[in-house]
């Protein structure tokens, strides 16, 4: 019997590529619906596109606590769930730097509660890190690191990227802009460039203890020889586009997108002009 079978639907390719649809949509929504973006709400949108990696983040931390035996089907599980959690702190990310900007609470309670919980599992280690504990060498954590070190890899350097691109963003661009052409410092700007380059590093840092801490130095070429679709962490299962359930959430999230972007076009094809706005004196 093949492991991946045992794998949820719910982590299946339909389902996983219709969420980075609606995740795309709501990003779309929020840069450049003028109608949308700066409005405080939590829409069915934002809903669906944190649900998923909130289910997988607790699916992840209860397989990983609960004791199960660590098997191939658990790994396969396991390496789902954090697939999906991966992809949600690479994405969620910039979604919680635009909002910040625009000061929208309530979307960024909802955005930064669900960035927490999929953080979580990185920072095990540095907790729990005993040297004396036989527990953490010989059970799961040790586990996941050696069988999925190619996951490892992955969020680490979307990680690196994320801190670059928050750097040059959110730090060095408008810090040079304001102080060069309007003589003041980027405060607000600075401030949300610093806690995503602290936030990127200290997963950085937790990546690095599970090596030093397992004296495993995984060479470059050790998992090369795994599929495109291992190599950029897409979640692995026996189910297929083929299947009823996973065309339906395909097609939905396809839609999803779809429509964000015909009312984003329509918003900004209605937007009058400023003079036909304001009333002659």
């Amino acid at each position: 019997m093949d492991p991946s079978t045992q794998v949820s639907s719910l982590y299946g390719p339909g389902a996983f590529f219709g969420w980075l649809c609606t995740i795309l949509s709501v990003a779309i929504s929020w840069t450049f619906n003028r109608h949308q973006k700066g409005q405080d709400t939590i829409d069915n949108d934002l809903i669906a596109a944190l649900l998923f990696p909130s289910i997988a983040a607790i699916n992840f931390q209860y397989d990983f606590w609960s004791g199960q035996k660590v098997d191939v089907a658990w790994l396969i599980t396991v390496e789902a769930t954090s697939a999906v959690r991966i992809w949600y702190l690479l994405f969620g990310h910039f979604l919680a730097h635009w909002i910040s900007r625009i000061r929208c609470w309530k979307r960024s309670t909802c955005i930064y509660f669900v960035l927490v919980l999929c953080y979580l599992p990185d920072f095990y280690v540095l907790v729990w890190s005993d040297p004396g504990s036989s527990w953490l060498r010989t059970g799961a954590v040790e586990s996941v690191i050696r069988e999925h070190v190619s996951q490892l890899m992955f969020q680490a350097m979307s990680h690196s990227m994320l801190c670059l691109a928050s750097f040059v963003g959110y730090v060095a661009l408008p810090f040079f802009y304001r102080i060069r052409f309007r003589g003041r410092t980027a405060s607000q700007d600075v401030a949300i460039g610093i806690v995503s380059l602290v936030m990127g590093h200290l997963s950085a840092v937790a990546m690095r203890v599970y090596f030093v801490f397992y004296n495993f130095y995984p060479s470059p070429f050790s998992w090369m020889d795994r599929s495109i679709l291992q190599l950029l962490s897409i979640p692995q299962s026996g189910h297929s586009l083929k299947d009823l359930d996973q065309a339906v959430a395909l097609s939905a999230g396809l839609l999803t997108l779809m429509l964000s972007i015909k009312h984003t076009i329509a918003s900004r094809r209605s937007q009058k002009p400023l003079e036909e706005v304001v009333p002659e004196r």
